[in-house]
């Protein structure tokens, strides 16, 4: 699920392979984080990020993170989307870890 979320990292950014690091992370207890330090993306992005279909590729399905979001909601994880200060964007799987 991690390798899907940095995939759709990477497809959302239009800096992708110029120099964007992605992070995967763990915040806390129980947040799993994946995160860019790219250009982020437009609030009409953001809303429509995980529909079906939705790509920023002539190549994608636009199926990878609907993916990881109904794998995360079968599990009882959230995925909130956020933005990074300074731009670049980060999911953080919530509630992942049983401690």
């Amino acid at each position: 699920m991690a390798r899907r979320g940095v995939d759709g990292i990477q497809a959302l950014s239009s800096t992708a392979g110029t120099g964007v690091t992605i992070r995967v992370g763990r915040a806390g207890n129980d947040i799993l984080c994946i995160e860019d330090d790219g250009s982020g993306m437009s609030s009409r992005c953001r809303g429509t990020v995980f529909e079906p279909g939705r790509t920023s590729r002539t190549e994608g399905t636009g199926f990878g993170l609907t993916t990881v979001e109904r794998t995360a909601d079968a599990q009882g994880w959230r995925v909130p989307l956020t933005e990074e200060e300074g731009g670049g964007v980060r999911f953080e799987f919530r509630d992942c870890f049983d401690f």
